[in-house]
């Protein structure tokens, strides 16, 4: 599952991943560096690098929180979602975000053809 997030000011968009993290699995914090999520990717690499007990919580319980984590912490930077489906994915995570229309406030290309991006 996956929901499409907007952020008003800057009218960027990311494709952020809402179920289990194969790639935080494989590749440890490397993925929350590539995402410039560097508070998850440092509390990773400390866990991990507890002898034993780091290593369970690093391979059994980060891969199945990760991306929710992620997701929340784009939310509270002022990330919205995009478009209903979105948002369906979102409350259905159980991710709390502040309802209503996003208002767009930079790019006029995204403003215009915000439909588009709707499937």
């Amino acid at each position: 599952m996956r929901a499409l997030l907007v952020h008003p000011a800057s009218s960027e968009i990311k494709d952020v991943p809402l179920g289990y993290s194969w790639t935080t699995l494989i590749f440890w914090f490397m993925p929350a560096l590539f995402r410039a999520d560097y508070g998850h990717a440092l509390i990773m690499l400390i866990i991990g690098l507890i002898p034993l007990f780091g290593w369970i919580i690093a391979l059994l319980i980060i891969p199945f929180v990760y991306n929710k984590e992620y997701a929340k912490e784009l939310i509270k930077k002022g990330w919205r979602p995009i478009d209903d489906r979105s948002a369906n994915a979102l409350k259905h995570k159980g991710i709390k975000f502040p309802e209503g229309e996003v208002k767009f406030e930079g790019d006029d290309f995204l403003k215009l053809n915000k439909n588009i991006i709707k499937k």
